[in-house]
Parts: C-alpha cells; sequence; structure tokens
C-alpha cells in the first residue's frame, strides 16, 4: 500500500469518527420513538352454566310441529383478553331427511327453522322474531348475521331492551361482562312430516366476533 492510499484511509477513518462524536453529542431535549404491537385476537369460547366446553346441545324428544328453547345454559364468553367484542352467528345444514328454512312464513313439510336471541334469561317464543319479511329478525342462515343492540322490537338477535353486554353487542372481556347468554328456538317439522326418530347433529351453529 502507497503512502497516497494509507493517508486516505486514515482521513476517512478520522472524519467517520468526527460524524459520529457530532451525532452523539447530545441535546435538550432529546427524543426517541416507541413501538408495541398487541398481541390481543379475537377469541370466543361456548360453554356451559358451568364454564365447561359445549360441544353440542341436545333439543331432546319432540314431537312435529312442536317449538322448544333451550333449557341448558349455552354462554359465550369473550376470551380476547380485553378488546370488545359484537357477536354474529351463521348454521350449516348438515340434516339428511330435514330442510333447512331460512325465511319467514310457516313451515312446509320436512322443513326446520333455528332462531335465536342473546338475553340475560331464557326468552319466551314470543321474544323471537320469525314474521317480518325483511332482513331484521332473529332467524339463522346459512349467511353470517350480527347482533344489533337492542332498542325494542325486530331487533336482530335481540328483544325489548337488555343489560349492557346481555345483547351480543360490544361485550367486554371482563368478570361482570365477558359472558353473553345465547338463546336458541328450534321448530321441529310440521304435522305430515316424514321424518322420524333421531335426528343426529342435523345443524352446525357458527358463532363468531367482530372487532368493536
Amino acid at each position: 500500500m502507497n503512502k497516497k492510499s494509507l493517508a486516505a484511509i486514515i482521513a476517512a477513518t478520522v472524519m467517520a469518527w468526527g460524524t459520529r462524536a457530532l451525532a452523539d453529542a447530545g441535546s435538550n431535549p432529546h427524543s426517541m420513538t416507541l413501538t408495541m404491537t398487541i398481541g390481543n385476537a379475537m377469541s370466543i369460547h361456548i360453554e356451559d352454566e358451568t364454564g365447561a366446553d359445549r360441544n353440542d346441545y341436545d333439543f331432546g324428544s319432540m314431537q312435529l310441529g312442536e317449538a322448544s328453547v333451550n333449557s341448558g345454559i349455552i354462554k359465550i364468553d369473550n376470551t380476547s383478553g380485553g378488546l370488545l367484542q359484537t357477536y354474529q352467528l351463521s348454521i350449516l345444514d348438515t340434516a339428511a331427511g330435514m330442510i333447512h328454512k331460512t325465511g319467514t312464513g310457516a313451515l312446509a313439510q320436512d322443513e326446520y327453522r333455528v332462531s335465536a336471541l342473546f338475553q340475560l334469561n331464557q326468552p319466551p317464543h314470543a321474544s323471537f322474531d320469525v314474521a317480518n319479511a325483511d332482513a331484521d329478525n332473529d332467524i339463522v342462515t346459512a349467511a353470517v348475521k350480527t347482533a344489533e343492540a337492542g332498542a325494542g322490537g325486530n331487533e336482530r338477535f335481540v328483544s325489548g331492551t337488555p343489560g349492557a353486554g346481555e345483547d351480543g353487542v360490544s361485550v367486554n372481556d371482563t368478570d361482570t361482562l365477558g359472558e353473553v347468554s345465547l338463546w336458541l328456538r328450534l321448530e321441529a317439522p310440521p304435522a305430515g312430516s316424514t321424518v322420524s326418530g333421531l335426528q343426529s347433529a342435523f345443524a352446525t351453529l357458527f358463532v363468531s366476533a367482530l372487532n368493536q
């Protein structure tokens, strides 16, 4: 290495250290940026009154033309760790001998229908809105429906004016508001239908959450 090259390297090194010294010289005030990542994700747990997994529900013995609302507790628990969630419902029809009716009106031969409400206590049959021709009723369909806040009458998945956190809307992940009760009304096929006997796993209900 010749003297000119060595001198150039020494000069560049001295200049670099000088620039760094200026950068690190400090100021008043001095600043730094902060970054974080929120790790929470939307999460729900379907459970019974004890908090155990509720993977299925048996409506028991029903007669043709009868309707039944679940008597066993179905709780939807916000397990997100802190997010506000609004719940959505949909249903997958897997019945071999029955037909899933997703609209209003009387059931035809072999048809069944499922409707839902988020309420604190078990609602009477009359609370379930299955009569309105518009989309704002409590019938659960294959298409996802989102719970709406209770304002009285014909609101989707809610009736009357339930208390905060009892209607599947903006559910907090806390001890007092983290769980809401889901009530399902099953209408069996009408008299004159051809179905009989055990109708095992005839449908699958899906509960999903939207972040609010």
